[in-house]
């Protein structure tokens, strides 16, 4: 069998062939790193704005100590499927309201970001394993009533960015 040599055009096309191979390598790369940071800033971006909406509903009835105007507060919030848990407490560290999809945060985890949130005065946001917690403070001036504190499900919210992955890199390919 006898072999028959390179010719030019065959070195050229197989070489341009390994260079748009690596090139769409990159892009697909870049792509998926740009989609899981955007993906991370979507979540922050979604999740303060939710947390000052609920706190700021929150201090009326929390003032006048409504626990069922409380409760049906945090069950609004409650529907969504990404959110474990929600918790109201007072100044103290009472728990006044809460829900929870058959789960409950650490008490003493919870509590220390409560105690941050409240000496802070701001939004208090920390990942452990599969879940983000987001702890504000509820008040208004410099009238502290308390805490509200969501707990979000990481594991759906990266299978939701996966299948986002997945369709960007379909649609690339």
């Amino acid at each position: 069998m006898t072999r028959t040599p390179w010719r030019l055009p065959t070195i050229i096309t197989t070489a341009a062939g390994a260079v748009l191979v690596i090139v769409f390598g990159l892009i697909l790369l870049l792509v998926t790193r740009s989609i899981t940071d955007s993906a991370n800033e979507a979540l922050v971006e979604a999740t303060l704005p939710l947390v000052s909406t609920a706190a700021d509903l929150s201090f009326n009835p929390m003032y006048l100590l409504d626990i069922d105007a409380l409760d049906g507060i945090i069950q609004n919030f409650a529907a969504s499927p990404n959110i474990l848990y929600i918790g109201i407490r007072d100044k103290n560290g009472i728990t006044l309201a809460e829900t929870g999809k058959d789960w409950e945060p650490p008490e003493d985890f919870s509590l220390e970001q409560v105690r941050q949130a409240s000496t802070a005065q701001e939004i208090i946001q920390l990942t452990s394993g599969d879940q983000y917690y987001v702890t504000g403070p509820v008040l208004v001036e410099t009238v502290d009533m308390g805490t509200i504190q969501f707990i979000f499900d990481l594991q759906r919210l990266r299978a939701g960015q996966q299948r986002a992955q997945t369709i960007t890199t379909l649609t690339i390919l």
